[in-house]
């Protein structure tokens, strides 16, 4: 929702698991379509939107996945496999630039912020390649300058690790591509339940002696940090 209080929602286009394009739509507080705008792909795979925030010119940004290629009005991109994306909108609907993280596995870009300078961007994300551990994906944020588009030599910082297994039954393991200054486990209840200095890139965290439920994580190196969910069995 944005300072006029119009809402920006999303949604999935196709039949069956072909999901062939995406929608993003602005309503104004009556729920009246102002515009509408569709990300397309032309395989038989899917576009898929999974975050969305406004910068304070009320220009909506748009983080997702797509298969195989994407094209927003004149603006296209493509690559070999699951590739992470962020689309910049202005207000009236128009595309204004597009990004891609690509690698050498599936990228998958989940949620998206927007500082409230308007001068950085933060998106987050999992991917499964990065540091070869079979069977688990890893965990990417990266930091951006904008409003210019995004690109290698605009990216502040990017922090990626592994965390695994998960669901667990007693030890949580760590692995980062840095060194990992500090682990915290947080409760359900936001209560800080364990805390460790680790100076090294990978870690190991004894959740035995907690009961069954569910764990906030925070992964702190260099001055980045990262948190995530992990449940307890």
């Amino acid at each position: 929702m944005d300072f006029q209080d119009d809402v920006y929602v999303s949604a999935r286009i196709g039949a069956g698991i072909v999901m062939k394009s995406s929608l993003i739509s602005k309503l104004d507080a009556n729920g009246t379509g102002i515009w509408a705008k569709e990300m397309i792909t032309t395989t038989n795979f899917s576009v898929d939107v999974m975050g969305m925030d406004l910068d304070l010119q009320g220009n909506p940004y748009v983080s997702g996945s797509f298969y195989g290629d994407i094209s927003v009005d004149t603006l296209g991109a493509s690559g070999s496999f699951n590739e992470a994306f962020v689309i910049k909108y202005s207000p009236a609907g128009r595309g204004e630039w597009i990004v891609v993280r690509t690698g050498g596995g599936s990228e998958h870009a989940h949620d998206i912020f927007i500082g409230s300078s308007v001068d950085k961007m933060y998106v987050s994300g999992r991917v499964t390649e990065g540091m070869s551990i079979t069977g688990n994906q890893d965990y990417w944020i990266s930091a951006y300058d904008i409003p210019a588009v995004p690109s290698s030599s605009s990216k502040k910082w990017n922090l990626q690790f592994s965390m695994f297994p998960n669901p667990t039954q007693d030890f949580l393991h760590i692995q980062a591509l840095e060194v990992i200054d500090e682990l915290s486990v947080f409760d359900g209840q936001g209560k800080k339940v364990l805390g460790k200095e680790v100076s090294n890139s990978a870690a190991s965290v004894d959740l035995r002696q907690f009961p069954t439920g569910i764990y906030l994580v925070l992964v702190k190196s260099g001055g980045k940090q990262s948190v995530r969910r992990v449940y307890k069995e």
